[in-house]
């Protein structure tokens, strides 16, 4: 069976999984397109998450999609050093995005709804190209130096009163941030245009 992804396939053999109690979760991709979707099951089960490291490092990806997913989680380094991904579409199933999810990957936009519960420590760092990050109605929690050292990350929209922790150093760009938990969005105002 085969997953259609901008005109390319993505077959499920790109993917090894590993089972826990009849749902799976990718292992890794050993596939080479630019293009990778992620399918909603295998064999009959359901695909429910990206494990732990199971993209990273990958130079190929450009992008990510999910076909009528039912991924719930992203684990931990899984799209770490992804230098070439540019962009991810977060499936509305998705609840959670673990530590370093995508550290130092390319990702340019992100787009972050309120069905996400939790965004890891250090999810973001260090991504070069990042530019904006959209919090659509979110009311988790961000991480630790969840988006440090994103130093082209220039607009953050819908950062709302609602959520329920913002991580020391999230937003910081290197700059020594007292414990005041709100002092690091408040002098990144200055810096990015929160709207």
């Amino acid at each position: 069976m085969q997953e259609k992804s901008n005109g390319r396939k993505n077959h499920r053999k790109d993917f090894t999984f590993e089972e826990n109690e009849g749902e799976l979760t990718i292992t890794s991709y050993i596939g080479n397109e630019s293009d990778v979707t992620i399918p909603s099951t295998h064999k009959g089960m359901k695909i429910v998450a990206i494990g732990e490291g199971a993209f990273a490092n990958n130079k190929h990806i450009e992008s990510v999609g999910f076909s009528k997913s039912n991924v719930k989680t992203i684990g931990a380094r899984a799209f770490e050093g992804c230098t070439n991904l540019k962009s991810i579409k977060f499936p509305a199933s998705l609840r959670e995005i673990g530590d370093a999810a995508f550290k130092q990957s390319g990702i340019e936009h992100v787009v972050i709804k309120y069905h996400v519960t939790t965004i890891g420590d250090d999810c973001f760092a260090y991504c070069g190209n990042l530019r904006t990050a959209n919090f659509d109605s979110f009311r988790g929690s961000i991480g630790e130096r969840c988006f440090f050292m994103c130093m082209s990350l220039c607009k953050v929209s819908n950062l709302g009163l609602h959520i329920e922790e913002i991580g020391t150093n999230a937003f910081s760009v290197g700059r020594r941030v007292p414990n005041d938990p709100l002092w690091d969005v408040k002098w990144y105002n200055a810096r990015i245009r929160l709207i």
